[in-house]
């Protein structure tokens, strides 16, 4: 991941740039600015995307992979969605995987299932990220 440069400005809006002088917007891990009213608009090297754009081109570029064989990762996210067990270290390795980065509805739920928050559809987010690790498995 490159280097982030982030300006907040006296709005609470927060932009995130690729470069010291601030001029390109580039964030690889989520929206590169980030509005105070709570929208959102993604960059990559400058150019805008959209979410869904941006969610693509981070699955295809990024293979979803790490410390650990992604299919036993995948299988002890599904345990857990499914009550059988608690894979803790299996969700602390999906948070940082590019593929669950670029699914941000499964991210929010594997975080909360680490906080112990979890709401009653995160077993299903849960599920979801299981087959984004290991679409095989």
């Amino acid at each position: 991941m490159k280097e982030q440069f982030i300006h907040i400005d006296e709005h609470g809006n927060k932009f995130y740039y690729s470069d010291k002088e601030m001029t390109v917007r580039h964030r690889e891990d989520g929206p590169a600015v980030e509005w105070a009213d709570g929208s959102k608009d993604w960059f990559i090297d400058g150019k805008e995307l959209t979410e869904e754009e941006f969610v693509e081109r981070l699955r295809h570029l990024t293979p979803c992979s790490g410390k650990y064989d992604d299919a036993q990762v995948a299988r002890e996210i599904l345990a857990t969605a499914e009550g059988k067990a608690y894979y803790g270290n299996a969700l602390y390795v999906a948070m940082d995987m590019p593929c669950i980065i670029a699914a941000p509805e499964q991210r929010h739920a594997i975080a909360r299932y680490l906080k112990g928050t979890q709401i009653c559809t995160d077993h299903i987010r849960l599920s979801e990220a299981a087959q984004i690790i290991s679409p095989n498995s």
